[in-house]
């Protein structure tokens, strides 16, 4: 084999070894991992984007509580 074969396999090697051995830094180790690919904001929907009154959407089948005063209506959520 040639020596400038030989010589140029050999540097090839060392550089790829020094690359392995050496520390990274705390902030080459940050540099180095990939985020998140950042998205856009999804459509905003709810009480605010509809301006309802009560911030909900009133059932049609909803006990009112002044019309039935002997009936226990439980809170929900």
């Amino acid at each position: 084999m040639p020596f400038a074969i030989y010589f140029y396999i050999i540097s090839c090697f060392e550089s790829y070894w020094r690359k392995l051995m050496t520390r990274i830094s705390k902030q080459g180790r940050r540099r180095a991992v990939s985020r998140r690919r950042p998205r856009a904001p999804g459509i905003k929907t709810g009480s605010k984007k509809d301006a309802l009154e009560f911030g909900f959407k009133p059932h049609e089948n909803l006990v009112i509580a002044e019309s039935t005063p002997n009936r226990f209506i439980p809170k929900i959520g």
